[in-house]
């Protein structure tokens, strides 16, 4: 009996210690790689160092590295996840730490320093869905599209080729009051104006395909029609295997 209680407690010991290497090993792992740089000269900079330094072929990405592209430079990114992405020319742009949703899901958080990029996520993959890329003013919550956000001159402007992009104004720090919420769908068919946001309030538009608006200190801009078909910036996503890898 003793040894049989020993062996289900060394066997339930295993099964615990083997959990946690793989947890270990899930945080360990790459949130994503730049395969390629493009016309120029990429550079990372690891978290916690002083200095970027050049990226050289297929360069590894981990929570707190930071991207910063050159003139004409582009950085091209593959996530684990199977959502891709463009960092285009003078741009910063970090993998920020991952963390868990109420829902005990990882979402993969990105912050736009400055600069522009484009990214497509797949619709069909859940993983690639928690997806998030913030600035100082705006936040964009992807749900499966091919989008692009700058922000430029303290403006942040999304521009959404297809599906769906959650965006809202980054919350005033001195006012934690979310009171007012609100969400528009601005669809395809649809080009409302959105309400304006007041300091301090958190408001959030549902903005579709052909659709751009921008986020500044002034609050949110009329929603227009673009024609992304002939925006320079989406000229690699027009390649579907691109993203069937």
């Amino acid at each position: 009996m003793n040894f049989r209680i020993s062996l289900i407690s060394i066997v339930i010991l295993v099964g615990f210690l083997c959990s946690g290497c793989e947890s270990q090993k899930q945080e360990n792992d790459p949130i994503a790689f730049i395969t390629k740089t493009v016309n120029g000269v990429a550079e990372v900079k690891r978290m916690g160092a002083s200095e970027y330094v050049k990226v050289e072929g297929k360069t590894p990405l981990h929570e707190g590295d930071t991207i910063r592209t050159g003139e004409k430079a582009i950085a091209e990114l593959q996530y684990s996840s199977g959502a891709t992405g463009d960092i285009l020319p003078n741009t910063e742009f970090q993998i920020e730490e991952r963390k868990k949703s109420s829902t005990n899901i990882s979402i993969i958080y990105n912050r736009l320093i400055n600069g522009i990029a484009a990214f497509y996520v797949p619709k069909g993959n859940e993983n690639a869905k928690k997806f998030q890329v913030a600035t100082n003013r705006a936040v964009a919550s992807i749900k499966g599209t091919a989008f692009k956000i700058s922000h430029l001159n303290d403006k942040t402007t999304l521009t959404v080729k297809e599906g769906l992009v959650a965006f809202g104004m980054v919350e005033s720090k001195s006012n934690d009051s979310t009171e007012g919420n609100s969400k528009e769908t601005l669809d395809k068919d649809s080009a409302k104006t959105p309400p304006e946001i007041s300091s301090g309030s958190l408001k959030q538009l549902e903005v579709g395909a052909f659709k751009q608006v921008s986020i500044s200190k002034d609050g949110v801009s009329e929603v227009t029609e673009v024609n992304v078909m002939l925006d320079p910036d989406f000229a690699g996503f027009q390649e579907p295997e691109k993203f069937s890898k």
